[in-house]
Order: structure tokens, then sequence, then C-alpha cells
């Protein structure tokens, strides 16, 4: 009983200090629950109204409870960080806004049986749409995306992004994909573990559209992985095979995945520094009125993860919760993922018209995941993205010309850290397909310690300093591919040392540093 206390008033202060110093919107008309491990027969009633802890129904007996459902139902046992196991957690919906929720919250808090009780952030795209524009795409030259590609010998048949035996997944828990886009369907992920007929491919062009293959839906999870029928990836949202956006202004995660992966070196609109790494749609909104937010994130991300995506990019923004944090920890224990972060456009979210926020914003600032802030043309940073010390690489994300989901207008603008994130999840896509054997640590450092310092790392936003906290410097893809064959030389621990302990000019110095290859070598 004192220790189990003493774990439930680490959780509260380390809580309350996390809201204290994040930024982020959070729901009154739902909490979340951890049931303590100790309850071993916890159930819900047929009503989903009440629950067999009896202290817990009092509390809530006059709260207008709408519904309590398991938060997580696919999460496996093994679905944990240290001592937290996702499939315990349980969100507690209300018929309306509640005034009183922090009171909820410290009552349920006080329980044996609960461990954690907490606010639901509210989870927002990290973008900001323009109107559909036609401009030159300065991203990828910025970043020396054509320098890398002519690592390749691609007029001799090789492919970047492409390997032997095997591919790269991209995984895009977002507000839908257009997986039959015509810039994107070439890269999207084909999940042949569910090719019933054994033809090679789960889709066929007919009647002049691209469709599952008919002959292999067949209502079986084919290949045990938890889902039926997931031929290019799946609707955690709706429950169902097809991560297509529920309405066509639903445009944020065909967006995002463009820059990740378009279709390049095929005549056609856009080029991407994936090139031909596969795209996994995961749709992760169930609201067909609400294209602005995410609503189902977090299994978005567990489905991406149980399918067996290599990298799953996270372009939104939200604030702390420690159910997210033990989440996110949990798929980086349990399973072989790369997860990318956002930084976040503003105070307000605003992007180019708001200022650069100091304070951090989620998943992005969570251990163990890649967080990336934007830049603008000519290696600028314009003080609208957000900055932090959890941040690791800049990219560029303003005016990026984007796929979109309408069919008479195929592309459009689009300006976020949104589009800086998926920039760097296809770089760190194209490194892993040229050291596929490499662990992600190493992987994730050829991207990192190979990113260019730019002029504007050390200047103020706001009156601020933006030195330190804008990562190691802007991506360069070019730097990180020769860096997978070559050995970066880092030095560090670097020291200054003369007779009298000054520095001055014509003085001999002697100094002292710690050379050492990059990892990987």
């Amino acid at each position: 009983m004192i220790e189990s206390n003493r774990i439930k008033k680490v959780l509260i202060s380390t809580y309350l200090l996390s809201i204290l110093f994040s930024q982020g919107n959070y729901y009154s008309d739902r909490i979340m629950v951890y049931i303590d491990n100790k309850v071993s027969d916890f159930w819900i009633e047929d009503d989903q109204l009440k629950t067999s802890i009896i202290e817990m129904n009092n509390i809530l007996k006059d709260q207008n409870v709408r519904s309590i459902d398991q938060w997580l139902p696919k999460a496996r046992l093994s679905d944990r960080n240290g001592n937290i196991y996702l499939n315990r957690y349980y969100i507690i919906e209300f018929e309306s806004n509640k005034n009183n929720i922090d009171r909820i919250i410290t009552d349920l808090m006080a329980l044996d049986e609960i461990m954690i009780s907490e606010k639901i952030p509210i989870v927002e795209p990290a973008y900001i749409p323009d109107d559909p524009l036609w401009d030159e795409l300065y991203g990828l030259s910025q970043i020396n995306a054509h320098l890398a590609f002519d690592l390749w010998d691609i007029d001799g048949g090789e492919i970047p992004g492409q390997m032997e035996g095997g591919e790269v997944v991209v995984a895009i828990p977002d507000i839908g994909l257009k997986w039959d886009h015509p810039d994107l369907i070439d890269n999207v992920w084909q999940n042949l573990g569910e090719d019933a007929d054994g033809d090679g491919v789960v889709l066929e062009f007919i009647n002049n559209e691209w469709v599952f293959d008919p002959d292999d839906e067949n209502g079986v999870d084919d290949d045990d992985d938890g889902y039926v029928d997931n031929f290019v990836g799946y609707d955690a949202a709706m429950g169902d095979n097809d991560p297509i956006p529920l309405r066509l202004n639903h445009v944020h995660g065909t967006k995002v995945a463009g820059n990740v992966s378009a279709m390049t070196n095929n005549g056609i609109g856009l080029a991407s520094v994936g090139y031909s790494v596969k795209l996994m749609g995961v749709n992760a909104n169930n609201n067909i009125d609400e294209p602005w937010y995410l609503t189902h994130t977090n299994q978005a991300v567990l489905a991406a993860a149980q399918m067996g995506a290599d990298i799953i990019n996270c372009s939104w923004v939200s604030g702390y919760s420690t159910a997210n944090e033990n989440f996110y920890q949990s798929i980086h224990n349990g399973y072989n993922s790369i997860i990318m972060g956002a930084a976040g456009n503003g105070v307000m979210n605003g992007g180019v018209s708001d200022t650069t926020d100091f304070n951090p914003r989620y998943p992005a600032a969570y251990d163990n995941v890649v967080s990336v802030t934007a830049m603008g043309d000519d290696d600028s940073f314009n003080c609208w993205s957000n900055v932090h010390e959890t941040v690791d690489i800049s990219a560029p994300g303003e005016f990026i010309i984007c796929a979109y989901t309408y069919d008479d207008t195929l592309y459009a603008l689009g300006t976020g850290t949104s589009y800086a994130t998926p920039l760097t999840a296809g770089a760190i896509a194209l490194v892993k397909s040229v050291i596929p054997d490499a662990d992600n640590e190493t992987i994730i450092s050829k991207v990192i310690n190979t990113a260019e310092p730019y002029p504007d790392m050390d200047r103020s936003c706001g009156g601020q300093s933006i030195e330190g906290l804008v990562g190691s410097g802007q991506l360069n893809i070019h730097r990180a591919v020769l860096a997978c064959t070559n050995p970066e030389i880092l030095a560090h621990d670097i020291g200054f040392h003369s007779d009298n302990g000054f520095l001055n000019p014509g003085d001999t110095i002697a100094i002292n540093m710690t050379i050492s290859n990059s990892l990987g070598f």
C-alpha cells in the first residue's frame, strides 16, 4: 500500500509539471483512467455505464456518463512501458462538457483501484492549409536530394529506396490517405500477407479505377497481424480495412504522404526524398464533418506498429498525458518502428501568422520520438514553427507542394511542421534502404549527425534566442546517405589550453579533443 501510494504521488507530480510546461487543449467531456495492476477482475457492465469497482461507480453516478470503454482494444499483453500495460487504460466519456472535471479526476485518483486518472489531450494536425498553387518545389534541393539520388545508377536501373529482399514502409496514421492518387499509387504498400489468390498483388485496376483485388477479399486475417484484409493499411477510427479519407476535404494525410514518398522520376507531378519507399495508410479520424482534428491517433499508431511499419509519421500535436507517454514508450519498446513527431506551429498552432512557441508539443517531445521543426526557403527560420530542447532536426516545411485529394486538384501548397516531419521520415526511410540491417539508433544517427548548420540557428524569435533549440541543423540527405558507407569523423569534448589560462593573439595553445567515427563504424 505504501509503495502504491508513493507511485501515485510521483505520477501526479509528473503529470502536473508536464501540464504546467506544455501547451495544448484538453477534452472536458472525457477522462482517462488506468486500472491498478493489482485489480485482477475488472469488468464493465453491458450498458457500459458501470464497472466492477463500486467506489468508482459512486463517484460517477451523478455525472451523466455516456460510456466507459477500453482505450486500446487491440493492445496486446506485450504492449507495455515497464509495469504500465496499455490494455488497462479506459476512457470515461460524459454526455456533455464537465466544469468539475478536475474534481472528478482527483476523486478517482484517490481510489486504490485507480493508478492514473487524467485529462485527455485534443490532437490537432500540425499544419495550416493553403489554396491550391503551383510553384517550385524548393525543399528537395535545399536538403540536397538531387545529389543524394546521383549516388544511385538510376539510368542503369538502380532505384533509390529499393533494396533486395524487402521494402521500407512508412505509415501515415492521419486523416485518411487517398492511396489511389496517381502520384502515390505505385508507392503504396501492398500487404502480400493478405494476397489470398497468390497473384503477387492486392490491388487491381478495374473499370478505370484502382480497387482491392476481389479475389483477396475473403474476410480472413491471413497474416495473423490482428487486422482483416488490410491490403494497404487500415481505418483504425472506423474499424474497416480502407484508410481512404472519409470526405475529399480530409486532405491532411494525403498531403503528408506525398512528402514522404510521392512517385519520383515518373514524368508527372511531385518528386520526393523517399523516392520509392512504401506508404501505409491508417485513418485516425471518425468525424466526417471535422477534417481538422484526429480522434484515434493512438489506435492508428498501434495498428501501424502491429502491421509492421518501419517508420511511423505523426504530423500532429497535443498536450501532455501520462497515458500517451506510456503509449509511445510501449511502441518504442515492443516494435521495431521509428516514430516521427512534428514540433508544432506557433503559440496558437497558427502557422506563418503565428509566433514561435518555446514550450514542448507532443508526441514530438516524448523520449524516443524524432522531433522535427520547420524552416523556410533559403535556409531561413522565420519564427513561426516551434522550438524546444527536445527538437532533433530542422527541415523545409514552409509553402511545400503536396499531393491533394481532389480529382481536379491533384496538388496544393501546405505549410507546417506537418510537412517538415514527413520529409525527414522519407529521408530516414531512404537511409534505412541503404543499411537495412542497421539498428534504428544507427539509422537515425545518420540523419541527425549529418544535418547542416544554418545561420538562423542562433537567431532570436520574440526576443528569445533559439540557439540549441532547433536540433542539429538542417536535414542533408546527401551527407546522410554518404555516411552509410563513409564514416563521418566526429569531434567532441574540445578544450583549449594556454600557459596563462587566457587566449590572446599570437599565443600558442594546446587543443585537446576526442575524435570518433560516426555510429555504425
